[in-house]
């Protein structure tokens, strides 16, 4: 099993969240499709906690917000799909997967005074069928 199999299994829909760390500013435009790169993804559900942060300690951080969109909530008492996943002891990041094949359109991102106020940039994303 991979990680876009399981992706498929949709069991979920809600509104997600995902946290982007990059070295350089204005990577995402109104009106582009987000580039998830063909491959699926893991995004925070309404579950998930602060316990999940990027890995990367870059310059600029996207947070980036879908809203009720179907999804795969992982279940963390499935022994194969969280040894898939690397997920074990995972719980409190409310992980939720979207398929490789799910594109996703940028419809808003935040100014430059929003990242210096915030310290990040909030992007927002809509399902392109």
């Amino acid at each position: 099993m991979t990680k876009n199999e399981i992706a498929n299994k949709i069991n979920y829909k809600a509104d997600l969240a995902r946290i982007i760390m990059l070295n350089y500013k204005n990577a995402f435009k109104v009106g582009d499709i987000y580039d998830n790169r063909g491959k699926a993804e893991s995004w925070t559900g309404p579950d998930g906690t602060e316990d999940f942060y990027p890995e990367l300690e870059n310059s600029v951080e996207y947070v980036l917000y879908v809203n009720d969109i179907e999804c795969h909530k992982v279940d963390y008492d499935n022994d194969e799909e969280c040894d898939v996943l690397g997920a074990d002891g995972c719980e409190s990041e409310g992980e939720c997967l979207l398929p490789a094949e799910t594109k996703l359109k940028i419809t808003a991102v935040s100014s430059d005074e929003d990242f210096e106020e915030m310290g990040f940039y909030e992007v927002e994303l809509e399902k392109v069928d």
